[in-house]
């Protein structure tokens, strides 16, 4: 499975996320976009997505399995209505990315 999201750099709010399988690598393939995925020592590529990879991973993705991938799609869901809505950011004054992005 691959999962994508794409993020307000400003605000650190998460517009958008898909979860695919290898479709997903077939799709870019035809349209020549170039894959990139970030390998240790590259976290500095894209520092706020990556940020997010890590919050996402250790207080969510780690700590439970998912079968069937609904189970996955719902908690990556969740995850990221927790980021955007509840989750206050050091960064942001203590503001939520949600705070931000449609101030």
């Amino acid at each position: 499975m691959y999962l994508v999201a794409f993020i307000d750099v400003h605000s650190h709010y998460i517009v958008s996320w898909a979860l695919s399988n290898e479709e997903w690598v077939l799709l870019l393939h035809e349209l020549v976009i170039k894959i990139s995925m970030t390998g240790k020592v590259r976290c500095l590529d894209n520092v706020y997505i990556e940020r997010f990879w890590r919050s996402f991973k250790q207080e969510k993705f780690y700590l439970h399995e998912y079968n069937p991938v609904k189970a996955l799609r719902l908690a990556i869901a969740e995850y990221v209505e927790l980021y955007n809505q509840r989750r206050w950011h050091q960064s942001l004054v203590y503001k939520t990315p949600a705070d931000v992005y449609f101030e």
